[in-house]
């Protein structure tokens, strides 16, 4: 059993207050998540999460195997079951943050090293030292990139998209603080939305949904939200 949470900060200035202090940066925000679930230290991270950037107030959408609670009083947690009907050739509107990075060997051909390049930062490099005038905008330049690397992708995980469906809605770059081994958290990520056909909805539920799109999953990426049409 799975669970769709929309969990709201209550509006006051204590709550503000609580939240700011509190620390920000994705690893905080990161920590902030794993407070609304009980504390068992076998557990691993079981759920996705979404920040949702609207309004004055924080917003978070939650797809646990745990349903979470409310132990910090200055939030509102909406919960319910999550089991939508999915079916092949069905037509939804989705949302989806994520962390895209294509994985590069280093060094020699024999090497087993790999290090993972975000697509936006790669491709603006592919442009360094030309003119302005000769080259496209940044923003085309995320649009193709953006695109290619979700087209390139999204059979499996049980959809197709069409380019002419699908928005790329902006890039944003986040930098948080040291996490607890002691790495500096950089992430590079790309909103979606538009339209998805399904093609398989036993991977697209299993895959795509409960399990996540791409890297950084545990820092806000990953989680795609459906609507129907």
């Amino acid at each position: 059993m799975m669970f769709l949470s929309r969990i709201t900060m209550k509006p006051g200035r204590g709550s503000i207050i609580r939240y700011v202090s509190a620390g920000g940066g994705i690893y905080n925000e990161h920590r902030k998540i794993w407070n609304f679930f009980p504390d068992d230290k076998k557990a691993s991270r079981d759920f996705l999460y979404r920040k949702i950037d609207a309004g004055a107030l924080p917003q978070y959408y939650i797809l646990s195997k745990r349903a979470p609670v409310n132990e910090q009083e200055i939030w509102k947690i909406e919960t319910k079951v999550f089991d939508p009907v999915i079916k092949n050739g069905d037509y939804l509107r989705f949302s989806l943050r994520v962390n895209p990075v294509v994985t590069k060997k280093t060094g020699d051909v024999e090497s087993k090293k790999r290090k993972r390049d975000d697509v936006y930062m790669e491709a603006l490099a592919r442009y360094e030292g030309v003119p302005k005038t000769d080259r496209p905008t940044n923003n085309e330049i995320l649009v193709e990139a953006g695109l290619k690397w979700i087209t390139e992708r999204v059979s499996d995980y049980g959809f197709s998209v069409q380019n002419n469906d699908v928005i790329v809605e902006g890039y944003h770059r986040f930098e948080g603080m040291k996490d607890k081994k002691n790495h500096r958290i950089q992430l590079g990520v790309i909103d979606y939305s538009g339209i998805l056909k399904v093609t398989d909805s036993e991977v697209f539920m299993e895959k795509a949904l409960k399990r996540g799109i791409g890297k950084a999953k545990a820092f806000g990426c990953g989680l795609l939200l459906i609507k129907r049409l």
